[in-house]
This record gives structure tokens, sequence and C-alpha cells, in this order.
């Protein structure tokens, strides 16, 4: 039985991505853009995180950023019949170790960071248009979440956060690779707990205060990036980010639909879930109380208290009832 043509242009991908040649890998990430943005554009109804209705549980994952990487318009959208079958069957070459992006795009990720394109301003592109491919990936087969299992790994994506790391990244670098990390974390206990392991948390939490000094500042934006991107976009996306970070990950006995009391004091409003659990597989699943502790490790008591406080009040991700 002969290749289909969506495998054919994965395996084709691949290859490039896999050059030393700069602009050979360039095509092949473009390639898989193209692809992703056909899937997202015609299947997006399909693409809820799964488990959750998209009235309780919005998607998270910004994939808006897909259509800057190419100034090719969108195709026509296929007849949804053919979208469905074009849909799972991307899902199902995922699933085979050769045909997975999340793969490849990791290995390229980890070129860049060894310094094997040497015009900074080219890798920075290139990690950019990396991890926006990667939220993409990510939506469509959540399964690809596990090849970022590894501590190696989420330190990896802890280095394109850091200014002082060896990666240097810019201040685009650093805001997509916080939605990369929405993308990867979401009901995924696992690569959560590696990245507080990791002191991730505590990385994300430094943004947000500015705890660096002038001469570390990311590098400039690259100049194909259209917005003006200044420490305070870095921080206002890091703060979002930690919206997401306390969504608890397993549902408690009490009604979560029913508004939270207004708070008696300054003290940030009592989380009605337990603590922590141990999930089937071993993992540790936190529940808010356990999140704003660890919060308030890193940043002041009153902060963390207003922020827990807008979160309960406005749920900006909706009624959580899944368990990661």
């Amino acid at each position: 039985m002969g290749r289909s043509e969506l495998e054919a242009c994965i395996e084709q991908s691949i290859r490039q991505m896999n050059e030393l040649d700069s602009r050979a890998v360039a095509e092949g990430v473009r390639s898989v853009h193209t692809l992703l943005l056909r899937l997202i554009q015609t299947n997006r109804g399909q693409l809820a995180p799964p488990g959750g209705s998209a009235r309780h549980e919005p998607a998270v994952v910004d994939t808006s950023t897909l259509n800057t990487l190419s100034s090719e318009p969108p195709e026509t959208p296929r007849p949804e019949r053919g979208q469905d079958r074009g849909l799972e069957e991307f899902r199902g070459l995922q699933d085979r170790a050769e045909y997975n992006l999340a793969t490849q795009l990791l290995l390229l990720l980890v070129r860049v960071a060894n310094g094997e394109f040497a015009v900074k301003t080219e890798a920075d592109e290139l990690v950019v248009r990396v991890l926006q491919i990667l939220q993409g990936v990510l939506l469509i087969h959540p399964r690809s979440r596990t090849c970022f299992r590894g501590k190696h790994n989420i330190r990896l994506l802890i280095d394109l956060l850091d200014p002082q790391s060896r990666v240097q990244p810019s201040f685009l670098v650093i805001i997509e690779c916080v939605l990369m990390l929405v993308s990867l974390f979401i009901r995924n206990a696992e690569n959560l707990r590696n990245f507080e392991d990791l002191r991730g948390v505590e990385l994300i939490c430094k943004l947000i205060k500015g705890d660096y000094s002038d001469g570390d500042a990311p590098a400039p934006v690259p100049p194909a990036a259209t917005a003006t991107l200044t420490w305070h976009s870095v921080r206002i996306k890091s703060l979002e980010f930690l919206f997401f970070y306390l969504i608890p990950e397993f549902h408690g006995d009490e009604d979560e639909d029913q508004p939270p009391p207004a708070p008696a004091s300054d003290a940030s409003p009592a989380p009605r879930t337990p603590a922590t659990v141990v999930g089937p597989d071993g993992v540790l699943r936190r529940g808010m109380a356990s999140k704003i502790a660890i919060l308030k490790r890193f940043l002041n008591d009153e902060f963390v208290d207003g922020i827990v406080r807008e979160f309960v009040a406005d749920r900006p991700f909706g009624v959580s009832r899944a368990v990661w």
C-alpha cells in the first residue's frame, strides 16, 4: 500500500529539519506550519481539550500565532468528511515514532541551544516558530506531551525562559515559551511536577518581579517580529501563566459550581479542594492550596492573595472537573 500525501509531507519535512543547511531546516519547519494551520483551521470544533466540554474548559492553547509563520494565504477548506479523515490520519501518524513531530521539533531546539545556528537573530526566529508549532502539535495530539517527560527536556525549555541561560533568549522567545508551557502542562501532572522540581515556577516568579539587572536583559526582538516587546510584555505573559498554574489538578468533594464567598479579610479565600492527592500512576496532583503555598515562597503574600481572589472570582478557565 502506497504512502498517503500526508505521510509523504511529514516524512519530507522531518528529513529537511534534520539537514545541516539552515535554509533546508527553515523550509521543513515552514512545511509543518502549513500542514498544522490547515488541520487547525478546518477542524476547530474537534480540538477542544479531551475529557471536557468547551463551555466549562475552553482550550487554553493560543494557536493564533501560527498565522504569523507564513505569508501564504490559508488553503481552501476541504469537505468535512475529508477533514475528519485527515485529522485522524495525522493523529495516527503521530503515534508512530518515525513520524512524531514533537520529538523532531524538540531535537531541533536542542540543536539551536547547542549553537548550531550561528546567526543569533535567525536562531531566535527558528525557536519562535518551533515553539508556536509545538502548541499546535500538542493541541491536536495530546499524547505527544509524553515526549517531554524527561527532566532534561523540561530543562531545555527552562533555558528558553531564563535570560541568564546559555541560550540568552529574546523577549519573543520567552513569551512563546510561556505559551508553549501551557500547552505542555495542561492535564499532564508529571511534566508540571518536573517543571517545579527544576525551579521553573520560581523562574516564572522572577520574570514577574523582573529580578534581573540590565546586563541580563533578553536579546533584542528579531526584526521579523511585528510587536514592540518589553519586560512588561514578559511579565504580563508570565502572570497569565500563574492563572493557569492555579487550576486544581483534581476535583474535590465540594460543589465548585457555587460562587466563592467573599473573603472576610485580605487573606486568600480558602481553597475548596484538598492540598494534594497521589494519582493511580503514582504522580502527585496538587490542589489550589498546595500551589498557593509554592507561589508564596517566591512572591509577596499580598500579591499572591490578590491573584487567587481574581482567579476564584473570575474562573478564567471555567470550572474544572477533570483529573489530570
